[in-house]
């Protein structure tokens, strides 16, 4: 499964892609806390008001106990 070693974002990244007609546009922030996650994905769904779906997930805290995902 995992070998529990993980990679940290240090800095906000963007990116596009396109595959087949289908347009996916994709957010990664260094983050802290679940209210600054919380806050981050409402300005994001506020940017992409047009996107048809919204996914995220993350990870948080020094043991990575935090894991949350959604698609």
């Amino acid at each position: 499964m995992s070998d529990g070693i993980y990679k940290e974002i240090v800095s906000s990244s963007f990116g596009k892609y396109k595959i087949k007609g289908s347009k996916f546009i994709s957010y990664a922030y260094p983050v802290h806390s679940e209210k600054e996650i919380k806050d981050i994905i409402e300005n994001i769904k506020r940017i992409e008001s047009s996107a048809r779906h919204h996914c995220y997930a993350y990870v948080l805290g020094a043991e990575k106990l935090i894991r949350v995902f959604n698609d």
